[in-house]
């Protein structure tokens, strides 16, 4: 088996590391985190400029349709330069549920905006008592009438900076476990503002 880089991989590696060596230096990652919001838009706009937001998601929505290792090599390069900016949180997580769960409404409305640096997503899925069994959902979601009333706690890292979150709710509750996935879940999507005011239609996940 050949586990060298291709000339692509090699080359996304390199430019981000050369990009962080110049401008994230340790002096300019400690202004950025004593910053009032503790990340950098220009950083996060950078990012974009580069491609790195697209790097999982398919080409139709403005993505390169790159492999599990493309994202290694970015997370990788991101780890060494000690970066706080949230691209897990963003691409790993909060974007590639929706391309592996959300509609196809879904995908065009919130991926373009998410690879071009304008949305920021974050994934509502921990609850208390948890700890590390991502299977450990109780928050329920209830079908009423044409939608679902949502009941339970939900933890959730940067939401304050996210203009989507998803929430992740189990539709049926049964005696599990540890360890095993929840019998039935289902998980949500709905904009900060919606939050904000208290209100708004959660639209599901298909998948």
């Amino acid at each position: 088996m050949n586990f060298d880089l291709s000339e692509e991989q090699q080359l996304l590696a390199d430019s981000l590391k050369r990009y962080l060596a110049n401008e994230y230096t340790m002096d300019a990652r400690s202004k950025i985190v004593d910053s009032p919001t503790g990340w950098s838009e220009k950083v996060w706009a950078a990012f974009a400029e580069m491609g790195l937001l697209g790097v999982p998601f398919a080409e139709e929505h403005g993505g390169f349709g790159g492999s599990a290792v493309d994202v290694m090599l970015v997370m990788e390069a991101l780890g060494e330069g000690l970066v706080v900016e949230p691209y897990w949180v963003n691409v790993g997580l909060g974007g590639r549920l929706i391309a592996r769960a959300g509609s196809e409404a879904q995908q065009k409305r919130i991926l373009p905006p998410l690879i071009q640096g304008k949305h920021r997503l974050a994934f509502a899925h921990t609850e208390r008592g948890a700890r590390y069994d991502l299977g450990h959902v109780q928050a329920r979601a209830k079908k009423s009438g044409a939608g679902y009333t949502l009941e339970g706690e939900k933890r959730v890292a940067w939401a304050r900076l996210a203009m989507v979150l998803m929430f992740g709710f189990a539709t049926e509750l049964a005696p599990r476990i540890a360890g095993e996935p929840a019998q039935k879940s289902v998980a949500f999507d709905v904009h900060q503002t919606a939050v904000a005011l208290g209100m708004g239609a959660l639209e599901p996940l298909e998948g």
